[in-house]
């Protein structure tokens, strides 16, 4: 029997976690487990609710702010040191939350994404917003397109210099065609599926959690080259990377370690919870048998993934 933790805050209100749980293997059994559960005995190992941990893999899937979410990093960081396999890993999960590191990280390996100004005080934001004339503010940990504000040089500097009292502002131009933008799902190196995200009426944002709608869509070979790279420079192995187009061909603009896939999975049919178990598994199986060569290993992490792709076309 193999089995799976589903790391995740809210195990109950969770409705990744709910589809992840419905999957169903031969052999394979799928567990939640809440991320402020976990603990450590030394000598010993990472425990849930002082209990020694029985899984043979570990989805995380998100850690809860109301503890010390921190001490959870580090937890998980112990379980994959201690040859367990954790995906997405400690490392890249907390790159990919941080927006400015994300930024920074694919602009050093030539992946096209907005220009950004990460502001220390309310004057150096100003000057980033009149230089790109339009921004986007953004928080730097955040996610589901909240607390997003759109501002305009000139018209809006009271807004900024207010919302800089909080302290530094992760600023980035905005591209006129953000009412819509693209959304990549990668696993294991390979697509997924992709979906157009298109805002509600009267809103700029596209994010299906702000009332936007999902279109299935084929991107192109580059566009798809362009999120698998995103995805392997952050260093994750899963992925819901966002791109969009701006007047010399698509930015990515985050990646995403926690994805939701709920309307993406609706518009193109793709079943992505599957997908993503098999893949915990098939590395799982993997770790099991040492003897399986690369090849063999290669096929087991990706053969959901290719699975998933040929569902979305």
């Amino acid at each position: 029997m193999t089995r799976i933790a589903i790391v995740c805050a809210w195990p109950k209100s969770d409705p990744a976690a709910h589809e992840l749980l419905a999957v169903r293997r031969p052999g394979v059994r799928l567990e939640t487990l809440e991320s402020r559960s976990l603990g450590l005995r030394v000598p010993g190992g990472v425990t849930a609710d002082g209990a020694p941990l029985q899984y043979d893999a570990y989805l995380v899937r998100s850690l809860n702010p109301w503890g010390c979410i921190q001490v959870q990093y580090d937890l998980i960081e112990l379980l994959s040191l201690s040859g367990y396999p954790v995906i997405n890993q400690p490392h890249a999960l907390s790159l990919a939350e941080s927006k400015l590191q994300t930024s920074y990280l694919l602009a050093q390996a030539g992946i096209p994404t907005p220009r950004t100004v990460v502001a220390p005080d309310g004057a150096a934001a100003e000057a980033a917003l009149a230089e790109f004339g339009r921004g986007v503010v953004k928080p730097i940990y955040g996610a589901l397109g909240e607390g997003l504000l759109l501002l305009t040089a000139g018209q809006d500097e009271e807004r900024l210099k207010k919302y800089a009292e909080d302290g530094p502002v992760y600023i980035q131009e905005y591209l006129p065609a953000g009412w819509r933008d693209l959304r990549i799902l990668v696993l294991g190196g390979r697509m997924l599926t992709a979906a157009y995200r298109e805002a509600a009426p009267g809103e700029w944002r596209a994010n299906v959690s702000q009332g936007g709608r999902c279109v299935p869509c084929e991107p192109s070979r580059e566009l798809v080259s362009l999120a698998i790279e995103a995805a392997r420079v952050v260093g994750l192995d899963y992925a819901g990377v966002d791109l969009i187009e701006g007047p010399h061909g698509y930015l990515v603009v985050e990646v995403n370690g926690s994805p939701g896939w709920q309307g993406v999975a609706q518009a193109t049919g793709c079943d992505v919870a599957g997908a993503l178990v098999d893949y915990v598994v098939g590395a799982a199986q993997a770790k099991r048998e040492p003897h399986v060569n690369a090849n063999d290993q290669e096929y087991a992490g990706s053969a959901a993934a290719g699975a998933g792709e040929s569902m979305s076309h």
